[in-house]
């Protein structure tokens, strides 16, 4: 039952990893995940999001700054291997992909604000959340198109 939890928390963590990275392009390649390409996207994600998770518990990550570190950390990972941003405009790109939106949204938003109210039991919390984050995501698409 302990390694059914770990898969459980490796996947759910790389689907949201991804669900980020599919904001930022535009697209969502995570409504199709049974396709071809965004099942290898879940699964690199999902490996990308196993070290996030090695990063948090060997560290014993506790507080938001040291979570922040671990956000950029994967965010640098994403850019660099999967993505292959992180030389476009180097060096700034280093410092805007894994801090600015991996940190901030993937990791902050994503994973600890999603996380944290969910377990609330105030039922307000997770409305304002899924509000703030609908709205800024229809915002981020009108600016697209």
């Amino acid at each position: 039952m302990r390694v059914l939890k770990s898969v459980l928390l490796v996947l759910s963590t790389g689907y949201i990893f991804m669900f980020s990275q599919n904001i930022f392009f535009g697209h969502v390649f995570t409504l199709a995940i049974l396709s071809k390409i965004g099942l290898w996207l879940w699964i690199a994600y999902s490996l990308m999001a196993f070290i996030f998770l090695v990063l948090v518990s060997y560290f014993r990550i506790k507080n938001i700054w040291s979570l922040f570190l671990a956000g950029a950390i994967f965010g640098w990972i994403d850019e660099g291997i999967v993505v292959q941003t992180a030389y476009n405009m180097f060096p700034l790109s280093i410092s805007f992909t894994g801090l600015a939106w991996h940190s901030l949204i993937t990791v902050w938003i994503g994973r600890y604000a999603t996380q944290k109210s969910l377990l609330s039991t105030d039922t307000w919390s997770i409305l304002r959340l899924s509000t703030t984050v609908g709205f800024l995501w229809f915002l981020g698409y009108q600016l697209v198109a």
